[in-house]
C-alpha cells in the first residue's frame, strides 16, 4: 500500500513540475524536486537512497511552510486565483511527505548534515543570484548584509532543530506502535519491571 502512496506522489510530483512550476530559482522549486526525488527513492532496491532522501525532503518541506507567515508578514500581493496554486506546491505536497515520514519513517539523527548542506547549497546560489540578477522574492532576503544572518540561523539553526523533531516524533510514533502491538501479559511484566527498576534507584 505505501508503494501505491509514493507512486501517486511520483504522479503528483510530476505534474507540479510541469503544470505549476515558472522557475528553478525559488525555493520551492527545489524543494518539490527532492520531493519527487524521495518518492521515486522509495523503489530504489538500496535503502541508503530513501534512507538519506526522506532525511532531506522532511526538514525542507517543513520549512517550506513558512512561505505562508512570510506571504502574511510581509504583505505579499494575494490574488485569489493564484490561491490553488500555492496550496499545490505549499500545501498538499508537503501534507504528503509528512504522511509518508510517519508511515515509514527512515528519519535519524545521524542525518542531520544533510538538510543543513542543501540548505548551504541554496543559500549560496540564492546569494549569489540576488547579486547578479535581483531579488528572488518580493523581499529580498539574500542580501550580503545584516540580513545574511536571519538566512544562515535558518539553514545552520532552524534546520537541525525541525530534523530533530522529525526523528523524536517518529521514533515515539514507533515505540507507541510497538507497545500497542504487544500482547496484554507481555505489557503487565514490562510495567512491573519499569517500576520495580524505578524504586531500585
Amino acid at each position: 500500500m505505501f508503494k501505491y502512496f509514493t507512486g501517486c506522489g511520483v504522479i503528483y510530483i510530476l505534474w507540479l513540475l510541469t503544470t505549476q512550476i515558472s522557475s528553478l530559482k525559488y525555493l520551492t522549486t527545489w524543494t518539490i524536486i527532492v520531493q519527487g526525488l524521495y518518492f521515486m527513492s522509495e523503489f530504489h532496491w538500496n535503502n541508503k537512497v530513501p534512507n538519506t532522501m526522506q532525511n532531506m525532503a522532511w526538514s525542507l518541506s517543513i520549512v517550506l511552510m513558512v512561505y505562508w507567515p512570510v506571504k502574511y508578514f510581509f504583505k505579499w500581493a494575494v490574488i485569489p486565483d493564484e490561491l490553488l496554486h500555492d496550496l499545490s506546491v505549499h500545501g498538499i505536497n508537503i501534507l504528503l511527505v509528512i504522511i509518508a515520514c510517519f508511515w515509514k519513517p527512515r528519519l535519524e539523527y545521524k542525518y542531520t548534515w544533510i538538510p543543513m548542506l542543501f540548505g548551504t547549497v541554496y543559500l549560496t546560489f540564492a546569494v549569489l543570484y540576488t547579486k547578479y540578477n535581483g531579488s528572488i522574492y518580493p523581499t529580498n532576503f539574500f542580501v550580503l548584509d545584516w540580513r545574511i544572518w536571519y538566512d544562515l540561523a535558518v539553514v545552520f539553526i532552524g534546520t537541525p532543530v525541525i530534523h530533530t523533531i522529525g526523528v523524536y516524533l517518529t521514533k515515539l510514533r514507533d515505540r507507541c506502535r510497538r507497545e500497542e502491538m504487544l500482547p496484554t501479559s507481555i505489557k503487565k511484566i514490562w510495567i512491573q519491571r519499569s517500576l520495580l527498576e524505578y524504586h531500585k534507584a
